[in-house]
């Protein structure tokens, strides 16, 4: 099993168990929600950034190029995010399934607060729930990891590479 492949299991099993986590010990609900993501965001950097150190230390000899770093970030994004999306279904769908009624009822008193019509309410509410399934935040979730991965993976590459 390669590195890359190694700290994208690590990662992602990692990053879902810190959702868990905040689930039992009651963050999720909270206005410390944000932290939540954003600590599901460092591990994701984290276990990228070790997945490039030790693919060039471990597999590669000391020397890697540019390309061969980007791909150990990009196998460590993929397999990170899909675990990671896999296990936000289930969390969604049977752990947290309060989490989208709770996001409801936020947005719906942040749009008063904003004195926003009943009518504007109401119809944003039909399309928020209409994102809000399981499947729909877990997608998300994917795709958001993914995308941040990859940038990540493109950047913090110049860096790791050797350049003799």
């Amino acid at each position: 099993m390669t590195q890359a492949v190694k700290y994208g299991i690590y990662t992602g099993l990692i990053t879902f168990l810190w959702f868990i986590i905040a689930y039992f010990s009651g963050i999720h609900n909270s206005p410390s929600t944000k932290y939540v993501e954003l600590m599901s965001f460092l591990f994701l950097i984290s276990g990228i950034l070790f997945s490039m150190q030790q693919t060039k230390l471990k597999e590669k000899g000391g020397f890697i190029t540019y390309k061969e770093v980007v791909r150990a970030g990009v196998i460590t994004t993929f397999l990170a995010a899909l675990i990671l999306a896999t296990g936000l279904y289930f969390y969604y769908r049977f752990i947290n399934t309060e989490l989208i009624n709770y996001t409801l009822s936020e947005a719906k008193q942040y749009w008063k607060n904003q004195q926003q019509t009943s009518a504007f309410i109401s119809a944003n509410l039909e399309r928020l729930k209409a994102l809000s399934t399981p499947d729909k935040q877990a997608y998300s979730s994917f795709m958001s990891a993914l995308i941040l991965g990859m940038f990540f993976s493109l950047i913090s590459a110049f860096f790791i590479k050797n350049t003799d």
